[in-house]
């Protein structure tokens, strides 16, 4: 690899990913593996999540229905009241998986256990 003083860190690694990636692909026989193997590397902090119109939403490994609730929209964040999971009810912090379709009934004024559910939550999703 040629290394050129104006290239950054950043795009060093990033060249050096996507040689990593050429080298798996020519080692692999199958197209199909080579693609499982994909999903497992780009995927594999994330879980996807549905909307119960059917929309993706893609999440963190990890994440809850408050984390969903953020992902649709702020204010249906602060305005949660409780989730329902594959049409079941379920606790605000009920750890997702990918395929569950959440649903967030919200409420009127932000609920009483935000403050104490949200602070983990930043963490997770990388805010500082």
């Amino acid at each position: 690899m040629l290394r050129d003083s104006s290239i950054s860190p950043k795009n060093v690694a990033e060249t050096q990913w996507v040689q990593d990636l050429q080298k798996l692909q020519e080692q692999s026989h199958d197209p199909k593996e080579f693609l499982d193997l994909l999903k497992i590397d780009f995927f594999r902090d994330h879980i996807f999540v549905l909307t119960p119109k059917g929309d993706v939403k893609d999440l963190p490994e990890g994440a809850t229905p408050i984390d969903f609730a953020f992902s649709v929209h702020t204010d249906l964040g602060f305005l949660h009241a409780r989730a329902k999971v594959n049409g079941k009810m379920v606790k605000i912090d009920h750890t997702l998986k990918s395929g569950d379709i959440v649903e967030i009934i919200k409420t009127k004024k932000a609920g009483k256990d935000f403050p104490r559910l949200a602070e983990p939550r930043e963490n997770l999703n990388g805010s500082e």
